[in-house]
Formats: structure tokens, sequence, C-alpha cells
């Protein structure tokens, strides 16, 4: 049998479209590849993070700052590119 996953995992599809639009970008130069892996690797682990919180009942979903230091910073670095005057 098969499953429609964007019925049932719609955070997946989600995280696969982004995913997909980052490389998209950087295969046609529109920013940089390297940026758009480490993006792509910012958001997974995000994800994850995310999903390990609820699943061990945290009321709130927050993290501290230094254990996702170099995530926001490749976030910053992708949006600076991105948004640069």
């Amino acid at each position: 049998m098969l499953v429609n996953t964007k019925i049932l995992f719609p955070a997946i599809q989600i995280l696969m479209l982004e995913s997909n639009l980052l490389k998209l970008l950087a295969s046609l130069q529109i920013i940089d590849q390297q940026l758009a892996e480490n993006v792509v690797l910012a958001y997974r682990d995000y994800r994850h993070t995310q999903h390990m919180l609820k699943l061990q009942g945290a009321a709130h979903l927050r993290v501290p700052l230094d254990t996702v230091k170099s995530q926001m910073l490749a976030v910053k670095a992708l949006w600076q590119q991105v948004f640069a005057e």
C-alpha cells in the first residue's frame, strides 16, 4: 500500500521543497553553493531538534543560543548575500 506523504508528513514535504529551492538557486549561481548547503543542514538540524524536544514533552521549544550558533551564522550569511546592497 502506498501512502501519500503530502497528507501524512507535511513537514517532510516542506523540508524537501525548501532544500530543493536552495539547491536550485545555488545551481543557477544565484546564491553561493556552500551557503545553500549550510542552510539546508541548519534547517534539518532545526527540525530534528524541534521534533526531539516535542517527543521529550518539552513545554517550550527553546535551546541555548550557543548550541545553534553555527546554524544561525549560516542563515545570517545567506541572508546577507541575498539582501546585500
